[in-house]
């Protein structure tokens, strides 16, 4: 018997007609039936959509048989293992990040001046770490608990605001940290074609990239706490995706 015999064999015990009740309401024979089942003949596909209306499945079914619903204990493991290589994923921005900055200081020492990556990796990378090591967290504990967040619709709405405000910062931050790496350019192209006895001010960082680097320097807990907590509210206001059961309701 193969596949498609056994599905259909099987189909039709859930359904409780006999091969006789099923060839009737075909317009085929009852051996006709018995050679799908034992695999004898295998049905064309018009027939194949024929026997999954009389058997209200779909033809697919019938030929792969029903997927195997997951059990809680795998899903489970399966989430885990999501959340644990996003973690690994931030560790390895925090380690990466962390020596690329060292390397930029060492070469600060040389020049009096931070280049622009330095900036970034501080300012964008590492809260981008620190948003996923609190989002999984979270969401793993959210999830050992299980707690679930309402639908309510200002929930969604107080979400996506705060992937909105996340989004903007790391975007305005990229730009003010590329603009400042453009003025940075310019003041060595300056100095370079300077005659003796001249001199050059220059102001690199504007008022937004300014105000947050003395955040960044002056209060590094309180910058890492917030892109923390940060992480965890999106993990508690994630709305939950909607099954196609319920969707169907």
């Amino acid at each position: 018997m193969n596949r498609i015999g056994k599905n259909i064999k099987k189909a039709r015990s859930e359904k409780g007609y006999t091969q006789e009740q099923l060839a009737q309401k075909l317009c085929v024979t009852r051996n006709t039936i018995s050679n799908y089942e034992t695999g004898h003949s295998n049905p064309d596909i018009e027939m194949l959509q024929l026997l999954a209306e009389a058997l209200k499945t779909d033809p697919n079914t019938l030929i792969y048989g029903e997927k195997k619903e997951q059990s809680a204990d795998q899903t489970w493991r399966k989430e885990i293992l999501k959340r644990v290589i996003w973690l690994v994923i931030a560790g390895l921005m925090m380690v990466i990040s962390s020596s690329l900055i060292r390397y930029g200081n060492d070469l600060t020492k040389d020049t009096f001046i931070v280049p622009s990556w330095v900036w970034w990796l501080g300012l964008v990378s590492y809260p981008a770490a620190y948003v996923i090591i609190g989002e999984q967290i979270m969401a793993l504990l959210w999830r050992a608990y299980g707690k679930e967040i309402s639908g309510a619709k200002w929930i969604k709405v107080v979400f996506w605001i705060l992937i909105g405000v996340v989004v903007a910062y790391g975007i305005v931050m990229t730009v003010e940290c590329i603009r400042y790496g453009y003025e940075q350019w310019i003041y060595k192209k300056m100095v370079e074609n300077m005659r003796p006895g001249d001199s050059v001010s220059f102001n690199f960082a504007s008022g937004i990239l300014g105000n947050v680097i003395l955040i960044y320097g002056y209060h590094k807990w309180l910058w890492m706490l917030g892109w923390g907590v940060c992480g965890m509210l999106l993990a508690i206001l994630k709305p939950k995706k909607k099954s196609a059961e319920s969707a169907e309701n």
